[in-house]
């Protein structure tokens, strides 16, 4: 049996790869909390994200919405875009 990878190997990896994943993360981050960082201190959720008002499903799909606009397509990759989408859409 292989052994787990090591979350340090996240260093290791090309810096382009690495930024596209923590742009990612952000978008998780505010589907999950309403903020892009997580953390809530001092911060008004984003009205779209926010976790008193709308359900998980609900935020996913405004995620969604977001990530196959125009702007978003200029940030990340179209199949980054379409199966973000996907996976938003049918989880």
């Amino acid at each position: 049996m292989d052994a787990a990878p090591q979350w340090g190997l996240f260093e290791t990896a090309p810096a382009a790869a690495r930024e596209r994943a923590l742009a990612w993360l952000r978008h998780i981050r505010e589907v999950e909390t309403g903020h892009p960082n997580g953390d809530a201190a001092g911060y008004v959720a984003n009205e779209r994200y926010d976790p008193k008002r709308y359900t998980l499903a609900q935020r996913e799909q405004a995620k969604a919405e977001e990530l196959t606009s125009s702007s978003a397509q200029k940030i990340l990759p179209p199949a980054e875009l379409r199966a973000s989408s996907y996976s938003i859409q049918h989880s």
